[in-house]
């Protein structure tokens, strides 16, 4: 924001000045100071904190709601996307760290990284004596 006034003896002139950009994608605003070629918009299903790399620089971490705006694409480009799983919780599954996205000039791209929790079991199956059964045994539950 830029605002002001200019002028003598009560004859003033103002003006003021915004400048900047605001893009949207999946539902969610992101105000920018510019967006030159294209965008691309992070989404690590919610998770925040999650650092994110644009062509192995980082360029930020994901917000509160597991989004980064990246507004720098270069359109055409096939750019490499990387998020850093270092800082999600050990039972966070995912399937991929990294995408390549080659976006249209003047448009954005939302490249979703789907992360889920998982609860995992451990256990022991033993028989009526308290042994345990070797694996690959089959078995019946009474209960």
């Amino acid at each position: 924001f830029r605002g002001g006034l200019n002028g003598t003896s009560g004859n003033y002139d103002y003006f003021a000045e915004i400048a900047g950009s605001v893009s949207t994608l999946d539902g969610k605003i992101f105000p920018a100071n510019e967006v030159y070629d294209s965008f691309a918009v992070v989404s690590t299903s919610g998770f925040d904190g999650i650092p994110v790399r644009y062509e192995n620089q980082i360029v930020g971490v994901t917000d509160e709601d597991g989004y980064l705006l990246e507004p720098w694409a270069t359109a055409y480009y096939t750019a490499k996307y990387e998020i850093d799983p270092l800082t999600l919780p050990a039972n966070a599954a995912f399937s991929t760290t990294e995408q390549f996205a080659s976006i249209h000039a003047g448009y954005g791209y939302l490249l979703e990284f789907p992360i889920e929790l998982q609860i995992a079991l451990s256990m022991t199956v033993v028989d009526e004596n308290h042994l345990v059964l070797p694996l690959g045994t089959f078995g019946r539950s009474e209960t």
